[in-house]
């Protein structure tokens, strides 16, 4: 038997040579026993426990920082794709969609001079769809800034969170 004191409350204990980790018997918390170098002395496992976690959480954040560096990365590299994309896809179409809306709109006109009233709307109404078309290639633009840009943001959330927690 080895007497030690208690690591919580002090209240004087004796353990088994064999013993590794107990909880007091007066304030029931658990302790780990610590032999070195012929002495031994009790470490709340709460304590032991914390470094423990502590050492986890790091090494997460140390592996963590290098991925999502890589996906921060893979997302700018997309949104460029994308945008370039989309570019591409627009600027051949736009003859033909600035042709399609003069001719609706020329259509509209040539029913209005004839008072055909009925065609006069649907001649119109397909003018206005069709130069609606001209106004996508911005909106597309948007859309791919703001997908990726809320992407990025909660990336670089995650990147501040595993710093700190590195610099902690």
């Amino acid at each position: 038997m080895i007497p030690l004191r208690c690591a919580g409350c002090g209240a004087g204990l004796e353990i088994d040579e064999g013993m590794k980790v107990f909880a007091c018997a007066y304030c029931g918390i658990s302790q780990q026993v610590e032999r070195r170098g012929g002495t031994v002395s009790l470490k709340r496992l709460e304590t032991v426990v914390n470094s423990v976690n502590l050492s986890t959480q790091r090494i997460a954040s140390e592996l963590a920082l290098p991925r999502l560096e890589r996906e921060l990365q893979d997302v700018e590299r997309e949104r460029s794709r994308l945008l370039e994309a989309a570019q591409k896809e627009a600027k051949p179409g736009m003859g033909w969609v600035v042709v399609v809306c003069l001719a609706f709109v020329a259509l509209g006109v040539y029913e209005l001079f004839k008072w055909n009233l009925g065609w006069v709307s649907v001649w119109f109404i397909l003018a206005y769809f069709s130069g609606s078309l001209l106004h996508q290639g911005p909106e597309v633009a948007k859309r791919i800034n703001n997908t990726a840009d809320a992407k990025a943001r909660r990336i670089k959330e995650q990147l501040a969170a595993h710093r700190d927690n590195l610099d902690a």
